[in-house]
């Protein structure tokens, strides 16, 4: 059973010690860089979206062209 004490105190300890490295080494606080993402994924989905749009409306372009219109 003294294995067992001996790996969960170590297991704790480096839990421990893996979170406050973590917390200390964290480059931004966790609102500012949950900011930061939200903007990035915002401005990635306008470019999507710009970019589907462009390419739907040449897609219809050359649709009426194939049909003649």
């Amino acid at each position: 059973m003294s294995k067992f004490w001996n790996f969960a105190g170590g297991l704790i300890l480096g839990l421990l010690a893996g979170a406050t490295a973590g917390l200390l080494m964290a480059p931004k606080p966790g609102d500012e860089l949950r900011k930061e993402l939200h903007n990035e994924i915002d401005d990635i989905l306008t470019e999507a979206r710009k970019a589907s749009e462009l390419r739907r409306r040449e897609l219809e372009v050359e649709l009426s062209r194939l049909r003649g219109e």
